[in-house]
């Protein structure tokens, strides 16, 4: 089940139901997101799913053992190739540097993976298996993450919550071209700040530890081997947001490309996966967060009537490109909800009219939704 898309078309004094925000006739901009007065569509489909296979998908929800091993392996190749490379002429210093940014990605797939908890019973050991990864990305932030995504699944869309959304000054400073180029091109920039700028987080004895970790690291590392080094990885972890062929996935998970503005969350089945923790199965994941990578694929496979006549993304590349040149998408294409929520106080509940009779709580339980810090 989607939701349906609910946006005000200002400049009508109307509301228009599956419309995408139109543009303002005098400035051309399109000044609003997509609004939403329905609850997000993966809570209605683990309802759904839950009620018809939850005995199989309880099944899937268990630790991955090869997750440590794929994570360690693609550390290894990133920290690897910041040593190799001190003395590689500059052509083939670049050449490493792009190929490092592509695994640099699976990184931080490697840290939203184990970000649920999928790599070990223990709570803990996930999360110093994700300070570990960080540290091949050279700046602490594993465990901001954690919480930021966790409120990402359970409140998606959420008006000042879902900090995964554009801000309001994204919104206006980056729809023309050189604006969506910028914010193409920068993309781990904007998912750094962006939710400290949005939504602070109340500092723990975690977050202490995840710094003093990776910036420990940091220092052996440039002890050994020197500021290039160094400067290798933060290059690296830049370009890993920018123009290489699995960075898109950024913008094809969430980013409306359906032109009724009615899908808000798009999956991806190409051999890309194979490097990035299954992240392309992402109406997947939303479904069942707890669900491990390796397990996606049997949750599609067990349910194909949920998924198949969905709308998918043929190639992460390509949703940026079209992300860049059409006019019909920008950082306004996205699906918000619950407006106000980020100000509220007490107990996120939602208003939406389809959601008051479920139990939210427990849905979002179901699904792993917002893994504790």
């Amino acid at each position: 089940m989607t939701g349906r898309a609910l946006h005000l078309n200002r400049f009508e004094g109307k509301f228009e139901k599956g419309a995408m925000p139109q543009p303002n006739p005098k400035t051309g901009r399109r000044e609003d997101f997509i609004w939403s007065d329905e609850a997000e569509p993966h809570m209605h489909r683990r309802k759904q799913l839950m009620a018809k296979y939850g005995k199989e998908i309880n099944k899937l929800m268990k630790p991955e053992p090869l997750t440590k091993y794929y994570c360690v392996a693609f550390l290894s190749i990133v920290l690897g190739l910041s040593v190799a490379t001190l003395e590689w002429s500059w052509p083939a210093y670049l050449a490493g540097l792009y190929v490092s940014s592509i695994f640099t990605h699976s990184l931080f797939l490697a840290v939203h993976e184990v970000t649920h908890h999928s790599a070990f019973r223990s709570q803990f050991a996930n999360d110093l298996l994700s300070m570990l990864v960080n540290c091949g990305i050279g700046v602490p932030y594993s465990m901001m993450f954690k919480l930021y995504h966790g409120e990402h699944h359970k409140y998606q869309g959420w008006d000042g919550i879902d900090t995964d959304i554009p801000s309001d000054l994204e919104l206006r400073l980056l729809q023309s071209f050189p604006g969506k180029l910028f914010f193409a091109s920068c993309q781990i920039p904007f998912y750094a700040f962006r939710p400290c700028l949005v939504r602070a987080q109340k500092l723990s004895w975690k977050h202490a530890l995840n710094w003093a970790f990776v910036l420990t690291f940091d220092y052996i590392w440039f002890s050994l081997w020197g500021w290039k080094a160094i400067a290798f990885l933060i290059a690296s972890t830049f370009l890993a947001g920018s123009w290489n062929p699995v960075a898109g996935h950024f913008i094809s998970e969430h980013y409306v490309f359906d032109s009724k503005g009615k899908q808000e969350t798009y999956s991806y089945y190409g051999p890309w996966n194979a490097i990035s923790f299954n992240v392309g199965y992402h109406n997947e994941h939303h479904d069942f967060p707890s669900v491990p990578w390796t397990a996606l694929p049997k949750l599609r496979a067990l349910a194909p009537e949920f998924y198949e006549n969905l709308e998918t993304t043929d190639s992460w590349f390509m949703a940026s490109v079209r992300f860049l040149f059409d006019d019909n998408v920008g950082v306004w294409a996205r699906v918000k909800r619950e407006k106000g929520a980020g100000q509220r106080t007490g107990r996120l509940m939602p208003t939406t009219s389809d959601s008051k009779s479920v139990d939210f709580k427990k849905i979002s339980d179901e699904g792993g939704c917002l893994p504790e810090l």
